[in-house]
């Protein structure tokens, strides 16, 4: 279906495995999306690239603190998994017993991921910053951590269609707008 092939379509070269894409991706490097959007789609991927096969992968994605965490819903998978929300809005998708084989020894077999939806919270405005990570934990090898997703939020009706990329990860909308964000904290 539409979910499970959005990712593949952008794969045309050397790619981390060990990835995170959302959906919509948004416009530019802060990842515009109208306000009032209603829900992200994530998918994340995996890939076993030891030497070994893997007994257990956890998945590891702390929820910002912008989504109605209640609304989270899984919609692909790979494999049989089990999905925890700490309170502190961390989701853990713990795929037991996997036996996700080494990618030098199958590498189509040494691949999964997850896709998930989840609601933004109402009322966020133009401006809100919407970033995830995820950390991938192979039985007990230290965690590979993902690129992180950006979207922000863009009020289309307070602002012309001009956006101008100041460079050092700042946006400027204009004109007749004064929006500019830094995006200093992000990675």
């Amino acid at each position: 279906g539409e979910f499970g092939t959005a990712w593949e379509q952008r794969v045309l070269c050397a790619y981390d495995p060990n990835d995170k894409a959302v959906e919509p991706a948004g416009a530019g490097s802060a990842g515009l999306i109208p306000v009032g959007t209603d829900r992200l789609l994530y998918t994340v991927r995996f890939q076993n690239t030891g030497n070994d096969t893997a007994t257990t992968v956890v998945i590891h994605d702390h929820l910002s603190a912008q989504f109605d965490r209640s609304s989270l819903q899984v919609l692909g998978w790979t494999h049989p998994f089990t999905l925890r929300i700490e309170n502190d809005g961390e989701a853990l998708f713990r795929f037991d017993n996997i036996m996700l084989p080494d990618s030098g020894a199958d590498q189509l077999g040494s691949q999964g991921h997850v896709i998930f939806s989840i609601g933004l919270l109402p009322g966020l405005s133009a401006g809100t910053v919407i970033a995830n990570t995820a950390q991938i934990v192979f039985d007990l090898n230290p965690p590979v951590i993902t690129n992180t997703t950006v979207n922000t939020l863009f009020d289309c009706l307070l602002a012309s269609t001009t956006i101008t990329d100041l460079g050092s990860n700042t946006l400027l909308a204009g004109p007749g707008s004064h929006y500019q964000w830094a995006l200093d904290g992000l990675p």
